[in-house]
């Protein structure tokens, strides 16, 4: 592996500017200590320990982008409300520009709460998750505000994120905008991670599911190893991307490029932490690394280094290219 050719693409993220468009979500994790069972019903009774917010859903590619050095634009929608705020919130003390969050009054602000267990002296669990998630497209005029931000926010970029949780923001009117970009702005490098709708998008640069995501995007009901050359190119045929990058778990990742086929393995410890937010960071460093002039192979070897470090912390993770380089050399 060429270390100083990886380092040198590290360095260069510096000043990229990448739009993150997508559903942005406050992740919320509460930690409690076990006391006992209730006598209301057979639950656990927690005893309330810490609550950490951190930034979710579209949310963590932009902190991605910005942690390893990039110039993240967040646009996307929020309520009117304590989440919305505290998203806002986040975002400026990381000195985001916050202007391409357009609030909508009537609508909640995506929030996902997880709820972590555990006794005196053992590790917490998660043991439920709410999921406070709106599912419905923005408002005709909320969705042509984010279109002219869009415009604006596209002027000079270098890339953008498509971040497609399937909360509602991703509806009929940004997925055609999305579509029409590759003509529009022929050079910007396009990264679409979606959850749901992924067969949907046409042209983009690099699309980046997991494995449960593009089985049945590529029309396979189930999914089995000797599948994945079928899914791959089916998923590059159907979409018409330029690269589709499945990410593997466990088996690393797998890269396909036209005709071609590129796997890498999994780099780091398998002892996995958390995955929670892994893919964003997947996105961020592949999105980062094309913009700086990285070949496809390097940009998937920087981002399944980048997926390695998030998956070894808790929660969301914000990788640091300095992170990314340590676990390269220990390849």
């Amino acid at each position: 592996m060429n270390l100083s050719g990886h380092k040198k693409i590290l360095d260069a993220f510096a000043g990229k500017r990448v739009v993150v468009l997508g559903d942005m979500v406050l992740d919320e994790y509460v930690y409690g200590a076990t006391e006992r069972i209730s006598r209301e019903a057979p639950v656990l009774i927690l005893s309330h320990e810490r609550t950490v917010i951190l930034p979710g859903g579209g949310a963590n590619p932009a902190s991605n982008i910005h942690s390893l050095g990039g110039v993240a634009l967040p646009v996307g929608v929020l309520g009117m409300d304590r989440a919305g705020e505290q998203l806002i919130e986040i975002f400026r003390k990381k000195g985001l520009d916050t202007s391409g969050l357009v609030t909508e009054a009537e609508r909640d602000s995506s929030r996902k709460v997880r709820v972590l267990a555990g006794g005196t002296n053992t590790a917490r669990q998660q043991v439920i998750r709410i999921d406070y998630a709106a599912s419905e497209p923005p408002l005709a005029s909320t969705q042509a505000a984010l279109m002219a931000t869009l415009d604006k926010r596209l002027q000079g970029a270098h890339g953008l994120i498509v971040s497609d949780y399937g909360h509602g923001v991703m509806g009929e009117a940004l997925l055609r905008y999305v579509n029409a970009l590759p003509k529009r702005h022929p050079r910007l490098v396009i990264c679409v991670d979606s959850r749901y709708q992924l067969a949907r998008y046409r042209g983009v640069t690099v699309i980046t599911p997991n494995e449960t995501e593009a089985a049945p995007a590529a029309g396979f009901e189930e999914y089995h190893e000797r599948d994945l050359p079928g899914i791959g190119r089916g998923l590059a045929k159907a979409t018409k991307a330029k690269m589709v990058l499945i990410t593997r778990g466990s088996k690393g990742m797998s890269l396909f490029l036209g005709a071609k086929r590129l796997d890498v393995p999994v780099f780091g410890s398998t002892a996995i932490v958390d995955v929670n937010g892994a893919g964003d960071s997947v996105a961020a460093a592949m999105t980062l690394a094309l913009c700086a002039g990285a070949t496809p192979e390097m940009a998937m070897q920087i981002a399944n280094a980048a997926g390695g470090v998030a998956v070894m912390q808790a929660g969301p993770a914000s990788v640091k290219r300095e992170q990314i380089l340590k676990l390269l050399k220990s390849v």
